[in-house]
């Protein structure tokens, strides 16, 4: 009884989910296909506005006196007859105009504004009266052709709003001829803009506007706007009028249609689907489920292998139980192989802890305190051991070498040829009888012989005499060294570069000689300090390490190296130590 209720709570969680998915679907569905057809909607009443603004600028621009047909019907709108009935569709209609010749009449496109303001009165009366109800006629079959629904041509009246000469709509009778519409040009931009660069706009407005039937309504309205010209000359403008609340309605209704057809659709397969995923995936799961439970407990692997193997769905779920199967062999292998890895790890661990040891006892500690100079170095290693290297020690009674490098690599392998560099260089420096140069050169040879791992050290060495302050040195590949005089600042001190140590049999490695004076300090380093890294990835950088050297208020070797430490972990932060960090420092008193 538990496991069907089990069962059950599964497959209604499963069918929940499904539905949810599948709501979202239709919901996201539905929105994209109203977006879709509104955008479709309003490009086709975009494209059909401009067509049939071309259609209506023909039917204006055939009468060559339109400006002046145009200035007559505003002056004398109340005194003329207009309809839209043809022209010529009723008898009684016609007679009015017997009084002008045929030729006349068949000429009256041709008649420009002098020729007509030429006429007599009542001429001029019944020519105005005769192209305006052929131009509505004209209008009004073009906006039946469209689906706009309604065409407004007007002028602009400064301070007053909008001159109406033909106001057309779906259910026109007659026009509206002499209106005063009322526009603020200030609320219409694109009316301001086509008027100001006498260019139509290439976009059309929405505008909202209240119901006059039902005042708590609002219409919308899709505004399309073109200019009608005379030799270049703007007389009025055509508004073409769409009825947005009618587009987004039919767009409405398409749009259930389509939701209902998905609804019914996706229930159908919702239905399949929930079936399928409770015999082919639910119920395999659940005897998976079950063995790998009682694994748990029992740690009888033998027995779970057995009942997985039992499972045989050919879908995923089925190569499901046979991985978990071979996971659960494997598992209880590693199990008896993790008691033994756990040992030799801790081996490992004793033994890396010696090592730590037995390098950082390697490195001098004893650091010299006398009258004529004062010196300090440290090494944190990235790892239990490092690759870097300091050393000092005295060759006689009036000379101290100086020695600080940095070994490719990291780890155990890095920390034995370290060993190995500081062992050669400290047996060749110590006699006395070689130069910095000669004494790198006869370590390098040491180095390349046997040397298969291909490994190198950048290494810095120099020898310091006493009494005069004079420092030969040489600089295999290693960092600049910082000088700082009495009373000044820390600054680089570049010299030439040799080829760092190990590479090359037969390397030739360059001499420099600087003198520190009374009060000068010395510091050195490796490329650990300059390349420790924050959580962004930023370096900490040769410009914060001068600045670092610079505002620590001591130049005392060991205050000043325990200062930039302070300084390079505030900017490393949490951030794992990437490389070892070695400095040497020495204050020369004279």
């Amino acid at each position: 009884m538990r496991k069907k209720t089990k069962n059950k709570r599964i497959l209604i969680q499963s069918a929940v989910f499904i539905l949810l998915i599948f709501s979202v679907g239709i919901i996201i569905n539905a929105v994209f296909t109203y977006r879709n057809f509104y955008k479709l909607s309003i490009s086709d009443f975009k494209i059909s506005s401009d067509m049939v603004s071309i259609y209506a600028q023909e039917i204006f621009q055939k009468y060559s006196a339109l400006s002046w047909l145009l200035d007559y019907w505003e002056e004398n709108y109340k005194k003329l007859n207009t309809s839209l009935k043809s022209y010529n569709q009723e008898k009684d209609d016609i007679e009015k105009y017997n009084e002008f010749s045929r030729e006349f009449l068949l000429n009256r496109t041709n008649i420009t504004s002098e020729q007509a303001a030429a006429l007599a009165p009542e001429e001029q009366k019944l020519l105005a009266e005769f192209c305006y109800n052929e131009i509505a006629y004209d209008l009004n079959a073009l906006r039946r052709a469209t689906t706009a629904h309604s065409f407004v041509l007007m002028k602009l009246l400064p301070g007053k709003g909008g001159f109406v000469y033909f106001y057309i709509d779906k259910n026109s009778k007659e026009t509206r001829l002499g209106d005063i519409f009322p526009v603020n040009i200030a609320q219409r931009p694109l009316v301001k803009e086509m008027y100001a660069t006498g260019k139509n706009p290439k976009e059309f407005e929405i505008i909202q506007i209240k119901n006059y039937a039902h005042q708590q309504r609002t219409e919308e309205f899709f505004y399309h706007y073109s200019l009608v010209k005379e030799k270049n000359e703007v007389l009025c403008h055509l508004v073409i009028r769409g009825l947005g609340t009618r587009i987004r309605n039919a767009i409405f209704n398409e749009v259930l249609k389509i939701v209902g057809v998905n609804i019914c659709t996706f229930v159908f397969l919702g239905f399949i689907v929930v079936l399928s995923i409770y015999f082919y995936i639910l119920k395999p799961l659940l005897k998976i489920q079950k063995n790998v439970k009682d694994y748990t407990i029992n740690k009888d692997y033998a027995l779970a292998i057995s009942k997985l193997r039992r499972i045989n769905s050919q879908n995923e779920t089925g190569r499901l139980a046979d991985d978990l199967s071979s996971l659960i062999t494997a598992l209880e292998h590693y199990t008896n192989e993790a008691v033994s890895l756990s040992a030799e790890k801790a081996k490992i661990d004793s033994e890396l802890s010696l090592a730590a040891k037995i390098q950082d006892s390697a490195l001098s500690k004893d650091f010299p305190d006398v009258k004529e100079f004062k010196l300090f170095a440290s090494m944190n290693p990235a790892r239990e051991v490092g690759g870097d290297l300091y050393d000092f020690f005295m060759i006689d009674e009036d000379h101290i070498a100086l020695i600080i490098g940095d070994v490719s690599g990291k780890g155990i392998s890095a920390a034995l040829f370290m060993m190995k560099v500081k062992t050669v260089v400290n047996d060749t420096a110590i006699s006395g009888k070689y130069s910095p140069v000669e004494i790198l050169e006869r370590v390098n040879k040491i180095l390349c012989e046997g040397n298969e791992a291909m490994m190198f050290v950048t290494l810095w060495l120099g020898i310091l005499t006493i009494s005069t302050g004079e420092i030969i040195s040489t600089n295999a590949g290693h960092e600049y060294p910082f000088i700082k005089d009495s009373g000044g600042s820390f600054k680089i001190n570049k010299s030439k570069h040799s080829r760092p140590l190990g590479l090359k049999f037969n390397a030739k490695f360059l001499e420099e000689k600087f003198t520190l004076k009374p009060g000068d300090v010395f510091f050195i380093y490796t490329d650990g300090v300059a390349e420790a890294n924050n959580k962004d990835g930023k370096e900490f950088g040769l410009e914060r390490l001068t600045n670092a050297l610079n505002e620590c208020p001591d130049d005392d070797p060991k205050a000043l190296t325990e200062f930039l430490l302070q300084k390079i972990n505030g900017f490393t932060g949490t951030t794992p130590q990437f490389d070892d960090i070695t400095t040497l420092c020495i204050k020369y008193f004279g």
